[in-house]
C-alpha cells in the first residue's frame, strides 16, 4: 500500500520534498528507493538526520549528486521526522510514517503511516511546511571531505553497529497464532512453488545488509558458501538448488572468516509434488490464496537425540496440511506467509526456536 501510493504521487507530482531520519537503499534494492531513483528529477530538497550509522554512504552520495542532500545534525536521536510532500500546482499530498519508508531493520516493524492531499493552504500542509522549515534552518550542505568522513566511519564501525543491531534481535516467535491456522494444503504445482520460493528469497535477501563467502560445516563435512546476514535479526541464510528441491540453509552466529558457521536449520521444499523425506515445503489456504513457508519439524545436527521426535515434544505450536494419498493431514510449523511485511522476522524467529530447542537439548 505504501509503495504503491508513493510511485502514484511521484508520477503525479512536479516536485518533491522529503525528510528522514535515514537515508537507505539496501545497496539500491530496496524498492521505496527505486522509486525515488526514477524520480531524481523532481526532488528539490532532501533533509537527512547524521543520527548514528543508519545512513548508507552511497544513498547520501547518490543524494548529493542530484544536488539535493541536507544533513540535519541529531546525534541525540531528536530528528525523527519522516515525511514525504508533493507538490503538483497548488496541490499537495503529504505522506508522514513512521515506518517501512526504509529498509526493513532502521525503523519501527509496524507501520503507522497518513496520506493526506489537499491545498497548499490548508492548515494541515501549513504545518507541514513549517516542519520542513525548521528542518532547513538546522540543515547544511554536506561537503565532500565530509561524506568522506562519514563514509569512512560507516564501514569501520560496521561491525561494531551491527552488534548493537545483535543486542536487540528478536528472539521469540508467537507460536500461539498456530492453533488459529486453517487446514492448508501441499503446494504440488512446479510454477506455484517456484514462484514462492522467488518471494521468499527476495523478502529476506532484503532485509540483509551484509553479503560474504563463509565456510559452513554440515554433516558430513564443510564447504565455502556465499551467505547472507542480517543483524538486525541475528540470522544468517544460504541460498542454493540441488536437484530436487530448493537448499534454504539458516543459521543465528555472526559470520567469520576464521570460523566454520553450523547450519540450525534448512527448509527445504521441493520442486515440485510430494516427498516427505524433505523437511520444508509450501502450503496454500485455499480460501484466502496465502502461501505459507512450512517446516515438518525434521532438525538434524549430527547429535544423538535431535531430531522430529525431540522438536515436536519441545515446539509449541504446529498447523495441519493436507497431502495427496493421505487420509489424514501432517502437523507442520507454520514458518511464514509468503509476502507478508513480517515474513523475514517470522523465520528468525523460527530460527532461533530451533536452536533455543537444541541448546535445551545439550
Amino acid at each position: 500500500m505504501l509503495q504503491a501510493a508513493i510511485e502514484d504521487a511521484c508520477g503525479w507530482c512536479e516536485a518533491l520534498t522529503f525528510a528522514t531520519p535515514a537515508a537507505a537503499s539496501s545497496g539500491g534494492k530496496w524498492p521505496l528507493w527505486q522509486i525515488l531513483e526514477r524520480s531524481a528529477a523532481k526532488i528539490r530538497l532532501a533533509y537527512v538526520a547524521l543520527d548514528g550509522m543508519r545512513s548508507e554512504p552511497a544513498a547520501l552520495a547518490w543524494l548529493q549528486e542530484h544536488d539535493c542532500l541536507r544533513l540535519v545534525p541529531a546525534a541525540d536521536g531528536s530528528f525523527r521526522a519522516n515525511v514525504f510532500r508533493f507538490q503538483k500546482g497548488t496541490d499537495v499530498r503529504v505522506i508522514l510514517g513512521a515506518g517501512q519508508l526504509t529498509p526493513p531493520g532502521f525503523m519501527a516493524p509496524l507501520d503507522a503511516v497518513v496520506l493526506w492531499e489537499g491545498a497548499t493552504l490548508d492548515p494541515f500542509a501549513v504545518s507541514i511546511d513549517a516542519l520542513l522549515a525548521r528542518a532547513k534552518e538546522k540543515a547544511h550542505v554536506p561537503s565532500a571531505e565530509e561524506l568522506a568522513d562519514y563514509s569512512r566511519a560507516f564501514y569501520s564501525g560496521a561491525e561494531l553497529w551491527d552488534q548493537l543491531f545483535e543486542l536487540g534481535a528478536p528472539f521469540m516467535r508467537t507460536t500461539a497464532r498456530d492453533a488459529d491456522m486453517p487446514e492448508l494444503f501441499l503446494v504440488e504445482d512446479k510454477k506455484s512453488a517456484a514462484r514462492a520460493m522467488k518471494t521468499a528469497r527476495k523478502q529476506l535477501l532484503e532485509v540483509a545488509t551484509v553479503r560474504r563467502r563463509q565456510r559452513i560445516g554440515f554433516h558430513g563435512g564443510n564447504d565455502t558458501f556465499t551467505i547472507h546476514w542480517c543483524p538486525a535479526l541475528k540470522l544468517w541464510a544460504l541460498f542454493q538448488d540441488l536437484d530436487n528441491r530448493y537448499w534454504n540453509c539458516f543459521g543465528i552466529a555472526r559470520p567469520d572468516p576464521e570460523k566454520s558457521l553450523q547450519i540450525t536449520v534448512q527448509v527445504n521444499p521441493p520442486f515440485e509434488g510430494l516427498d516427505r523425506k524433505i523437511g520444508g515445503a509450501f502450503a496454500s489456504d485455499p480460501h484466502t490464496g496465502n502461501v505459507y513457508f512450512v517446516h515438518r519439524g525434521r532438525i538434524g545436527g549430527g547429535q544423538k537425540g535431535i531430531g522430529s521426535q525431540l522438536f515436536w515434544s519441545r515446539f509449541r505450536g504446529g498447523a495441519n496440511m493436507r497431502e495427496p494419498g493421505a487420509d489424514e493431514p501432517s502437523r507442520v510449523v507454520v514458518v511464514g506467509r509468503v509476502g507478508a511485511p513480517d515474513f523475514a522476522r517470522d523465520v528468525a524467529g523460527f530460527v532461533h526456536e530451533v536452536a533455543r530447542i537444541k541448546a535445551a537439548a545439550g
